[in-house]
């Protein structure tokens, strides 16, 4: 019997340890696997882009995880990041386009 509580007690401590970075992305920006680590690029808005992306705005941000490349303007809404790195939640939408969903960024980007 001893044993067996020992066993659950290892068992219990082990599993926080087991937890995803993934899992504190909230339900409704990611499907499960389309939220990663992301690299934020600030780029020039050419007046094709801007009108791609409907803004005035003279900046965009090109946001790139393992899941896509999207570009976005720059006054995209985004959340503060939990451990100080950029993070995006990136979903296909067609063929060969992706669409950002959540972006969480640190502070000083």
């Amino acid at each position: 019997m001893k044993t067996a509580k020992m066993l659950f007690a290892a068992m219990v401590l082990a599993v926080p340890g087991n937890v995803r970075a993934h899992d504190w992305y909230p339900k409704e920006c990611c499907g499960g696997n389309d939220c990663a680590p992301a690299t934020v690029e600030q780029i020039q808005v050419t007046p094709a882009l801007a009108q791609q992306l409907q803004t005035t705005l003279p900046k965009a941000m090109m946001i790139s995880t393992k899941h896509g490349v999207v570009i976005v303007a720059s006054g995209f809404k985004a959340r503060e990041s939990k451990d100080g790195r950029a993070h995006a939640c990136i979903v296909k939408v067609g063929f060969g386009q992706s669409r950002l969903i959540c972006l969480w960024l640190p502070p000083n980007i």
